[in-house]
């Protein structure tokens, strides 16, 4: 039987995924008060060994590593709509909404632009994805924007 994931969870696998190393996500999460104890190594370890976070650390990894903008633009317009219109949290729906609108200003000069200035445009993109991913994460749980166990939104 699965279960959904804390917030810390998430965004131990979030951090895992984006390139921090276990240990280094561990103390961002945890905030351990002494970050080198053996007990931060054998934490990390054991958090990321665990089937739900070993499965979201390679869902985000797929997400984050995907070179197929038109998915991952697919993906992040989907999701800013769901929560603009339907999450409980009002700052949650404003934020979803002004991402939209900054996704569909990328998406815009995207087409516009020349193929060098297209790469940059994708990687903005990639970069409005995961703040999106971060939201999705936040009302999952929800969780006030800007609570202190996950990024602030601006």
């Amino acid at each position: 039987m699965t279960r959904d994931l804390n917030s810390r969870q998430t965004k131990f696998a979030h951090l895992v995924a984006g390139g921090k190393t276990l240990v280094g996500a561990y103390r961002i999460v945890y905030e351990p008060g002494d970050p080198k104890a053996m007990h931060v190594f054998r934490n990390a370890r054991r958090l990321a060994a665990h089937p739900e976070v070993k499965a979201r650390i390679r869902q985000f990894q797929e997400l984050f590593n995907t070179e197929d903008a038109e998915a991952i633009q697919h993906h992040a317009i989907s999701v800013a709509h769901r929560l603009s219109i339907s999450a409980n949290n009002e700052r949650v729906r404003l934020a979803a909404a002004e991402l939209l609108f900054e996704i569909s200003v990328k998406l815009e000069a995207a087409h516009d632009a020349a193929p060098p200035q297209q790469d940059r445009a994708s990687a903005e993109l990639r970069r409005l994805y995961r703040r999106m991913a971060a939201l999705g994460d936040r009302e999952k749980f929800n969780q006030p924007v800007g609570d202190k166990e996950t990024d602030t939104v601006t």
